[in-house]
C-alpha cells in the first residue's frame, strides 16, 4: 500500500511539473480559465461552463480550480450526479487544502440532498477530524451539527454545538443562537444540551475578543430575564451573571458599573480569589488605587503560597508603583522577592532597581541593575539589554560619563535593532560632544540560563491562563512581543517537483489577478516544507500576492536569527520582508495628505495588526490600524466620508486613510512629539495629557519607561522600535530616535481631562 502511495505521488509530481512548464503566462488554457472565472462571477453560467471545459481539455495548470467551478455550475443546474463527478476529480488532483475542504463540503451537501446520510456523515466526520486548523472548520462543525440534529443524533449534535458555542461564537451569531444553547431550534428539532457556567464563560470570552459587545449585552439581558422567571435560581449562576456583566462594563469603560456588579457577586459568593481580583481591576480603572491595592492584597491573603496568590501580591506592588507610592511599592516588591524564586522575583527586583533610579539613588540603582544583569536565568535578551541601558543611564546621572559611554556604545552595536539600541544611539548623539564615542566595539550578546521560562509573570499555568483570558489578572508581557503570531501547521515534506509545480500555480493565479487563491497555494507549500530556499521564494510571492502578514511572519519566525546576526547591512532583503512598505501607494498618499511620517504609519500598522486586514480586537478595534468604530465615525465626519459603515474599516485603503487622519489629530495635540502620539494612539490623548501633568518633566526615554499602563508602555516601545527600523532601513537615518534623549517639547498644566475631547 505504501509503495502504491509513493508511486501515485511520483506520477502526480510528474503531471504537475509538466503542466507547470508547458504553459506560458498567456497560454490558451489560462485565457480560457480566466474568462470562465469572470463569466461565473457575472452569473453567465453557460459561458463559464464552456470556457472551463476548454481549460480542462487543454489540461490547464489550474485544473482542480476549473473542475471545482464546473461542479458548482452543475450543482446550480441541479445536475447533482455530474456535480459529484467534478468534485470527486478535484480531490484526485491534490488541490490546496482549503480547496480540498471546499470540494468535500460540496460532496457532503450533495449526499444530504440525495439522502445518502451515511456518506454525508462520513465526509463531515472526516473533515472535522482532519481539517480542524482550516478556516472552514467552524462551517464544517455547523454542517455536522445540522445533520446530526436533523437525524436525531443528539450526542453528536450537542458535541458540535458546544464547540461552536465556546470556540466560534461568530457563526452562532449568524444562525441566530441566543445565550441558552438548549433552546436552539433547527427546523422542527430543538437542541436540549447542558451547558456549564465555565462553557458559558468561554463563550463570552470569545465574543469579547471579537468585539461583539452588543451581542454580549443582549445575551446577558436574556440571561437576566430567564433568572427572574426562575423561582429559585442557583446562587452560583447569579454570581457568574454579575461577574460577566462586570467584565462587559469594564471592556466598555463603565468602570463604576463594573465595580457594582463585582460587589454584588462578592455579596453572593463571599470574598473569594476571583471576586477580589475583579474588584481590584475595577478599582484600578476608576483610579481608586488604594482600593485596588487592598483588593489585590486580599486576593493574595486568600492564597498566599500559590502562584496566583504571588501574582496578586505583585499586582498590589505594581499598582502602588503606578500611582507613585514608591515606598509602598518597594515594601510589596521586597515581599515578592522573599516569597518567590522565579521570574516573578526577577521582575520585582527590576522594579526595585527602577524605583531607586526614580528616587535619584543612582548609586543604588547602578548596583541593582548590575546585579540583575549577572542573574540571567530568568531574563531574555531584551530584559538584559534594558538592565544595561538603565545602568548606563544611572551612571550618566551620577556623572560617570566614560562608564555610561561604554554601556551605551555596547547596546548601540546590537544588530537586533531593538528599542534600546535606538535609545542608546540617541544618548550617544546627545552627549557625543562631551566624550569620544566609539561604536566599533563588538556587541556582547546576552545569553540566557538553561531554564525554560515563560515571558509572563512567574511563568504560566492553566489557572492563570484562565484568569488572564477572563480579564481578571494582567500578566507581564515581553517588551517586544511578536505581533506576527499565527504559525501554520507543518506537515511532511512533499517531493520537490510537486512543490515547484505548486509555486508555479501560485504565480499563475497571482498573475491572473487572483491573489487570494495564490495565497492558498503558497500556504500549502509552507505546510509541506522547511527548506530555506523555498521559504525565501514564498516570502517574495506572498509580497506579490499582497499577503504582507505572511511574508513578515516567515521573515521573523524562520529568518529572525539570521537577520539579527547579520544586521541590516548584511541581510537587507530579509529585513524588508520583515518590515515591508505595505500598501505603499495609499500610505504615501495619506502621508502627504495629512502630513504624517510614512514610517510612523507602517510602524503603527505592524504593531497593531501585523498587516492582517480583517483582524478584530477585544476592544472592538478593526482592521490594519485597529481603529475603534466610534473613533472612525468621528474621523469619517472630519474628512467628509459620509457613507461610513463599520465594515468600511476592513478595506485597507479606508483603514489607512482614517488611521493616518487620526494620527494627524494626535500629532497636533501632542505637539509632534512622536512617543506621546504613539502613547495617545493606544491609551487615549486624555491619559497622556494626565501623565504629562504628573511627570512630563522627565526626559522622553524616562517618560516612556514610567508610563503607568503596562500595555501602553510596551506598545510604545514596540512601535518606536518599528519606527527605528523603518527609518534606518528606508530613510537611512543614523539616529532616528534622537528625541528620546531630550525632554518633550510640550507642557500640560491644565486640569486632567477625563475623556478624549472632539470639540476642536
Amino acid at each position: 500500500m505504501k509503495n502504491r502511495h509513493i508511486g501515485f505521488m511520483v506520477i502526480l509530481s510528474l503531471i504537475l511539473i509538466s503542466w507547470a512548464h508547458a504553459q506560458p503566462a498567456d497560454s490558451p488554457a489560462k485565457t480560457a480559465f480566466s474568462i470562465g472565472v469572470k463569466a461565473f462571477q457575472a452569473g453567465d453560467l453557460p459561458t463559464a461552463a464552456k470556457n472551463f471545459d476548454e481549460a480542462i481539455k487543454l489540461k490547464t495548470q489550474l485544473l482542480d480550480y476549473a473542475l471545482y467551478f464546473r461542479g458548482l455550475i452543475e450543482k446550480q443546474f441541479n445536475n447533482l450526479k455530474e456535480a459529484q463527478k467534478f468534485f470527486e476529480k478535484v480531490r484526485w488532483y491534490r488541490p490546496a487544502s482549503t480547496q480540498e475542504v471546499n470540494a468535500e463540503i460540496e460532496l457532503a451537501h450533495i449526499a444530504k440532498q440525495q439522502e445518502h446520510w451515511g456518506v454525508a456523515y462520513n465526509l463531515l466526520i472526516h473533515l472535522e477530524h482532519a481539517h480542524r486548523y482550516e478556516r472552514q472548520y467552524p462551517d464544517i462543525l455547523y454542517e455536522l451539527f445540522e445533520l446530526s440534529l436533523s437525524r436525531g443524533n443528539m450526542g453528536l449534535a450537542c458535541n458540535s454545538a458546544l464547540k461552536l458555542y465556546t470556540r466560534f461564537p461568530a457563526i452562532t451569531l449568524q444562525k441566530g443562537w441566543g445565550f441558552n444553547l438548549s433552546d436552539v431550534r433547527v427546523g422542527n428539532r430543538v437542541l436540549r444540551c447542558y451547558i456549564s457556567l465555565r462553557e458559558r464563560e468561554r463563550h463570552y470570552q470569545q465574543l469579547l475578543l471579537a468585539g461583539e459587545f452588543d451581542q454580549i449585552r443582549n445575551e446577558l439581558r436574556d440571561w437576566v430575564t430567564a433568572l427572574r422567571k426562575d423561582s429559585n435560581p442557583h446562587p452560583n449562576e447569579v454570581a457568574h451573571l454579575e461577574m460577566q456583566q462586570g467584565i462587559l462594563a469594564l471592556a466598555e469603560g463603565r468602570t463604576k458599573d463594573a465595580v457594582g456588579h463585582f460587589l454584588t457577586a462578592q455579596d453572593i459568593t463571599g470574598r473569594n480569589f476571583t471576586t477580589q481580583m475583579l474588584l481590584a481591576k475595577g478599582y484600578s480603572k476608576t483610579d481608586d488605587y488604594s482600593a485596588a491595592v487592598m483588593g489585590y492584597l486580599r486576593a493574595y491573603n486568600l492564597s498566599p503560597y500559590s502562584r496566583l496568590g504571588k501574582q496578586a501580591l505583585f499586582q498590589a506592588a505594581f499598582m502602588s508603583y503606578q500611582y507613585r507610592d514608591y515606598d509602598g511599592a518597594s515594601r510589596h516588591f521586597e515581599k515578592v522577592v522573599r516569597m518567590d524564586r522565579g521570574k516573578l522575583a526577577w521582575d520585582a527586583r527590576w522594579h526595585l532597581a527602577w524605583i531607586r533610579y526614580l528616587k535619584a539613588d543612582y548609586e543604588g540603582a547602578v548596583r541593582e541593575f548590575a546585579s540583575l544583569s549577572k542573574n540571567r536565568r530568568f531574563a531574555d535578551p531584551v530584559d538584559l539589554e534594558k538592565m544595561r541601558y538603565w545602568k548606563a543611564m544611572a551612571q550618566l546621572r551620577q556623572g560617570s560619563l566614560e562608564e555610561a559611554k561604554e554601556g551605551f556604545s555596547q547596546i548601540a552595536g546590537n544588530k537586533r535593532m531593538g528599542y534600546y539600541t535606538g535609545a542608546a544611539l540617541a544618548r550617544l548623539g546627545d552627549f557625543s560632544g562631551k566624550i569620544n564615542v566609539d561604536l566599533s566595539q563588538p556587541y556582547e550578546e546576552p545569553t540566557r540560563g538553561t531554564a525554560s521560562i515563560d515571558n509572563s509573570l512567574g511563568g504560566k499555568d492553566h489557572n492563570s491562563e484562565k484568569l488572564q483570558e477572563s480579564g481578571i489578572i494582567d500578566l507581564e508581557q515581553p517588551e517586544y512581543e511578536n505581533e506576527l503570531k499565527e504559525p501554520i501547521q507543518v506537515f511532511t515534506n512533499l517531493k520537490e517537483p510537486a512543490l515547484i509545480a505548486r509555486l508555479d500555480r501560485a504565480r499563475a493565479l497571482i498573475d491572473l489577478g487572483y491573489g487570494n487563491w495564490g495565497q492558498l497555494e503558497l500556504r500549502e507549500i509552507e505546510r509541506h516544507t522547511r527548506k530555506l530556499s523555498y521559504l525565501q521564494s514564498l516570502m517574495k510571492e506572498y509580497m506579490r500576492a499582497g499577503d504582507f502578514f505572511r511574508s513578515a511572519y516567515l521573515a521573523d519566525d524562520v529568518f529572525g536569527q539570521q537577520r539579527e546576526k547579520e544586521g541590516i547591512d548584511g541581510a537587507k532583503l530579509l529585513w524588508t520582508y520583515a518590515f515591508p512598505q505595505a500598501y505603499s501607494e495609499v500610505v504615501s498618499s495619506s502621508s502627504k495628505r495629512f502630513d504624517v511620517n510614512e514610517s510612523l504609519i507602517w510602524s503603527i500598522m505592524r504593531a497593531e495588526s501585523g498587516f492582517r486586514v480583517d483582524i478584530h480586537s477585544s476592544a472592538g478595534a478593526m482592521g490594519l490600524m485597529q481603529l475603534i468604530p466610534a473613533t472612525a465615525k468621528r474621523v469619517a465626519k472630519d474628512i467628509g466620508f459620509f457613507d461610513y459603515k463599520n465594515s468600511t474599516l476592513l478595506t485597507p485603503e479606508n483603514n489607512i486613510i482614517f488611521g493616518t487622519r487620526y494620527l494627524k489629530r494626535l500629532n497636533k495635540t501632542m505637539s509632534n512629539n512622536t512617543p506621546l502620539t504613539v502613547a495617545a494612539y493606544n491609551a487615549g490623548p486624555h491619559r497622556v495629557l494626565g501623565w504629562m501633568k504628573d511627570f512630563g518633566d522627565l526626559d522622553m526615554d524616562e517618560f516612556v519607561e514610567h508610563i503607568p499602563y503596562l500595555e501602553t508602555r510596551n506598545y510604545v516601545k514596540k512601535v518606536l522600535r518599528n519606527y527605528f527600523i523603518y527609518q534606518s532601513l528606508y530613510s537611512k537615518k543614523s539616529n532616528p530616535l534622537a528625541w528620546l534623549a531630550r525632554k518633550p517639547t510640550m507642557r500640560f498644566d491644565g486640569p486632567k481631562p477625563t475623556s478624549e475631547s472632539w470639540d476642536d
